[in-house]
């Protein structure tokens, strides 16, 4: 060590002795004041590089020094083992996340159907609608098949062939809310026009089941197709009229051909006053005739109840008019098919034509399922 701290010693001084040697040259030569200058600017460079080289390599040889005595801050808490399950794909994680989405995606559905489905499902949202007391909900009765409760044929021959059904106590229970509604009175006959929003309905069904229900008390019912473009209660009882309502309001002076336009119920003491397709003139022009007039007047004065069956209420005035001459309104809403926004001008139009403080009520006609909230009693007391 001490041979080579004077070696190193013996360099510097030669070091020196260079140094001293060249600045006696360069002040004894004869250089300028420009390469003067260049010459100490490297000379200062190089002092500054070596003392930082000699920085640099003092703290390497500080850090070898150090590195024997470090302590490593880490340290190992378990063996490195193979997974006994993958990690991808989680499928619990995955059958969560889509049982969520798929909750989701029902409610969402749900929803929207709710907003933009505009049928009518259920009594409760037809109340809702309308702003009427549900008066009775109709059964969907197929017709032409024979059901459990032994009924054949037309949804409102339930009511004379199975009394017990579902379909027939839920026509009594119209004729008991039209009564509390509109009690029978000894001076004139009541006159019960039943309408629909639009066609296909079941405003004439329901008008045949409720004069037979009436019939069935002893009351002398009549009940009137004033659908003169398209009648069709004659077509419920089988009859093939020759003769109809428009015909005699047409021309009241002429003999009727046939049996006339009066037709005893096959099933019941109702009397009909049927019609067949008028397309000669306008309708709502016989509505308001004078012979129209006399004959409901005749009606009233030889009959307990009058039922108009009458055509849709949208797209036609014949309805309106008839409602200025009705005592109350029936509203038949098909299920799952009425247009909400055809109800309530259905809705507008009756409360605009029948006379001041008349009642309407509305049914619910074709439901798919009875429940406590429809007004159903249980299936044990049905046929």
């Amino acid at each position: 060590m001490e041979a080579l701290r004077g070696e190193l010693a013996a360099i510097e001084g030669r070091e020196a002795e260079v140094t001293a040697e060249l600045r006696r040259a360069l002040q004894q030569g004869n250089l300028s004041a420009e390469a003067l200058a260049r010459f100490y600017e490297l000379r200062q460079e190089a002092e500054i590089a070596r003392s930082q080289y000699a920085a640099l390599l003092a703290r390497q040889r500080q850090l070898e020094a150090q590195a024997p005595i470090q302590l490593a801050d880490a340290r190992i808490v378990s063996e490195a083992l193979a997974p006994g399950t993958p990690s991808f794909p989680n499928r619990r994680m995955i059958l969560g996340v889509g049982a969520l989405l798929a909750l989701g995606l029902g409610f969402a559905f749900a929803l929207a159907r709710e907003i933009h489905f505009d049928g009518i499902t259920s009594p409760e949202r037809l109340e809702t609608v309308l702003g009427l007391p549900v008066a009775a909900t109709l059964p969907r009765h197929p017709a032409g098949r024979r059901d459990a409760a032994g009924c054949d044929g037309a949804p409102a021959d339930a009511v004379a062939r199975a009394p017990l059904s579902a379909y027939a106590e839920a026509v009594r229970a119209l004729r008991a809310a039209l009564d509390r509604q509109l009690p029978p009175t000894a001076e004139a006959a009541r006159v019960v026009m039943i309408c629909s929003a639009q066609a296909g309905e079941g405003k004439s069904t329901t008008a045949l089941a409720l004069a037979r229900a009436h019939a069935q008390l002893g009351q002398r019912v009549i009940l009137v197709d004033a659908d003169l473009r398209r009648p069709s209660l004659h077509a419920l009882i089988g009859a093939c009229p020759l003769y109809g309502l428009a015909d005699y309001l047409a021309d009241p002076h002429t003999e009727p051909e046939g049996d006339g336009f009066l037709v005893q119920d096959p099933l019941s003491a109702a009397t009909l006053v049927v019609g067949r397709p008028w397309s000669e003139s306008a309708t709502d022009r016989l509505l308001l005739s004078p012979a129209f007039m006399a004959l409901m007047a005749h009606l009233r004065s030889i009959a307990e109840l009058v039922v108009i069956d009458t055509p849709p209420l949208l797209g036609m005035v014949d309805g309106e008019i008839l409602a200025g001459g009705a005592d109350a309104a029936v509203l038949v809403s098909r299920f799952g098919r009425s247009s909400q926004a055809a109800l309530r001008a259905a809705r507008a139009r009756l409360d605009a034509a029948l006379p001041s403080g008349a009642p309407v009520l509305a049914v619910l006609n074709g439901a798919e399922a009875w429940s406590a909230a429809a007004g159903s009693a249980p299936l044990y007391y049905h046929a």
